[in-house]
């Protein structure tokens, strides 16, 4: 089957010349997969491919001209990206300053930072925001995602960061230098699994066979921004005996206890590890295998120490590769001694109580939200809404921050004075988080999906999970605002909508027909105090048909979109240009309305005139 799949449909059928290569450990078999159509096994180093592919030649299970036809792909892949002449062999190919459009740190971070702020969406605002606090206020920072907020999702959406400013560390930088206090609560716990153990790690590589003692001097000393710590292939390029996959490694890490109790950690590990604090051994290892490190890591070990807070240890792992392994891994976490979340959730109350505004920081991490999973529910993990209808209750100017990947159900979400949904941020989304709420910058985003009120309004809903391990894609067209427009479900926020801290009046519309498709125009004028930016949406919905579009048709559907920026009591034109050959691929022939907005509610549409698709 996958021999007719890639042979006949992808290169004949199809016309495709290019690589076919695995899933990460999708790879098991050689010959079979060889003649199947694989070109490259992944990730390295092979292990079904390389010494295995060249006995199978040997034997005869393979012919050579499949391995030159495997190689050719290879080439022709470096060819085409530009990497068959740059230097490799333990060099990095570096582009001149000069060239470079971001050359300093500085003016990365700066990106970084407004790319964020331009990603926000200001679900709802009743005049909080801009959050302006005289000096000599408090400022109470609370929720799971305030000091340890997420910048990114878990498997194969994560890599490694210098340092995640968090929305506390964010908020404590803006507001602190003016005076103002900034105090936080946890509120609650979201994590089921224990988090892994973070800031600097010491990562000493030692050959096979060295002990790792303090008398034996390290091949190469290198630092980590925490666990869990991974490699592929080389840990270390260019030391030679490192080269068989054979390796010993010490990591040295410390931590500081906040309050008094017991303190568990955790390990596991792809090979041997043991784990000691301050110099004495706490944890071994397990043989038996667990779920991380995409099930291919040993099952989680755990030991506690007693701890008084403020008191710091320090953590060593003594771990050692297996041969011939294809990746190598090792995981430690911390838990702190656990508190009720009755308790977590009275304090963070108490705190709103006293303070002049609360920023409430709720959403999920890459423990939920990750590759090669779904999620089980679309509430927040642990007693979050729970936390943000109690602080709300506290103190009425609320500003909840929404730091997740995709939609939560939010049923809270008339309650707060302000919701912003931040997504996952970036490194300096903390920073980004304080411009925004300050009013240095306004948010800048428009929502890319629709938040549904509740799971069960989903167009995948009737057809998930499915049943003996296929699910039908029932949805058809009917995904995301078009379903919703369909079956005239109101959601809980349309696609497109998202709130700046000015307002907009939009009118002036009109559609020019031409022989390559058609241009709506509109005005947008900034009714409100401060400069800030409007998006234009067209959408356009089927004129001909007296009974609606036929089943499975969407009624109305996204044709183009521009964004303005105007000042303060200013006017601008808008122009969106709607091209024919794009028209005729996705719609069906005859004639449509034109409806002009800033979100796909078709409630908010206003139409603009007509144009004719052809067939």
């Amino acid at each position: 089957e996958h021999r007719w799949l890639v042979t006949e449909v992808l290169r004949e059928e199809w016309g495709f010349d290019g690589l076919v290569m695995s899933d990460w450990f999708g790879t098991q078999s050689t010959a079979a997969s060889a003649l199947a159509g694989l070109d490259l096994e992944m990730p390295g180093p092979p292990v079904y491919y390389g010494r295995a592919l060249e006995e199978a030649v040997s034997k005869g299970e393979v012919g050579e001209d499949i391995v030159t036809s495997r190689a050719r792909r290879l080439l022709q892949l470096a060819d085409r990206v530009k990497v068959l002449h740059r230097p490799h062999a333990g060099a990095e190919a570096v582009t001149p300053a000069s060239a470079r459009p971001h050359r300093t740190v500085a003016e990365r971070r700066q990106l970084s930072r407004r790319l964020a702020r331009r990603s926000f969406v200001l679900l709802s605002n009743d005049g909080l925001l801009p959050l302006a606090l005289p000096r000599g206020s408090l400022l109470a920072v609370v929720g799971p995602n305030a000091a340890s907020t997420s910048a990114q999702g878990g498997g194969s959406a994560q890599v490694n960061t210098e340092h995640v400013v968090s929305v506390l560390e964010g908020l404590q930088r803006h507001y602190g230098p003016r005076g103002v206090e900034v105090a936080h609560e946890v509120g609650c716990v979201t994590s089921e699994q224990t988090p892994p153990l973070q800031g600097p790690v010491r990562v000493e590589y030692f050959a096979p066979g060295d002990s790792g003692a303090d008398s034996v001097a390290p091949l190469h000393v290198e630092s980590a921004q925490g666990f869990p710590l991974r490699w592929l292939g080389d840990p270390v390029p260019g030391i030679e005996s490192l080269r068989q996959g054979a390796f010993r490694a010490r990591c040295t890490a410390s931590f500081t206890a906040v309050e008094d109790g017991e303190h568990e950690l955790v390990l596991s590990q792809v090979g041997a590890a043991r784990v000691l604090v301050d110099g004495s051994p706490l944890l071994e290892g397990s043989a038996e295998r667990g779920e991380r490190f995409y099930e291919r890591g040993s099952a989680d070990v755990s030991g506690s120490v007693e701890l008084e807070a403020g008191e710091s240890s320090r953590v060593v792992v003594e771990y050692e590769v297996t041969p011939g392994s294809p990746f190598a891994g090792v995981f430690v976490g911390l838990k702190a001694p656990a508190t009720e979340d009755g308790e977590l959730i009275e304090r963070a109350a108490a705190l709103a109580r006293r303070a002049d505004a609360v920023v409430c920081a709720v959403g999920t991490s890459a423990e939920w939200e990750s590759e090669g999973r779904d999620r089980a529910s679309m509430d927040l993990p642990g007693r979050q809404d729970e936390l943000v209808r109690a602080v709300v209750a506290a103190n009425a100017r609320t500003v909840v921050l929404v730091n997740t990947g995709s939609p939560v159900t939010m049923d809270w979400a008339d309650l707060p004075a302000a919701v912003m949904q931040t997504w996952f941020g970036g490194e300096l989304v903390g920073e980004a988080v304080a411009d925004v709420l300050s009013g240095l910058d306004e948010p800048g985003g428009r929502l890319p999906h629709t938040i549904p009120a509740r799971l069960e309004d989903t167009p995948a809903f009737p057809f998930y999970p499915g049943s003996g391990g296929h699910v039908a894609y029932g949805e058809g067209l009917l995904v995301g605002y078009r379903h919703y427009a369909a079956k005239a479900v109101a959601p809980r926020y349309w696609f497109g909508h998202g709130l700046t801290y000015t307002a907009f009046e939009q009118g002036g519309h009109d559609v020019t027909e031409s022989a390559t498709g058609a241009t709506v125009s509109a005005t947008v004028r900034n009714v409100g105090r401060r400069r800030g930016s409007e998006v234009v949406q067209v959408y356009v919905a089927h004129q001909d048909l007296p009974d609606g579009p036929p089943p499975g048709e969407p009624p109305i559907q996204l044709a183009g979109s521009a964004r303005v920026t105007v000042e303060a009591g200013a006017t601008a034109e808008v122009r969106v240009d709607l091209a024919g050959e794009t028209l005729e691929r996705f719609l069906m022939p005859g004639r449509y309305a034109v409806l002009v907005g800033a979100s796909a509610d078709p409630a908010r549409l206003a139409r603009a005139g007509e144009i004719r698709v052809a067939g």
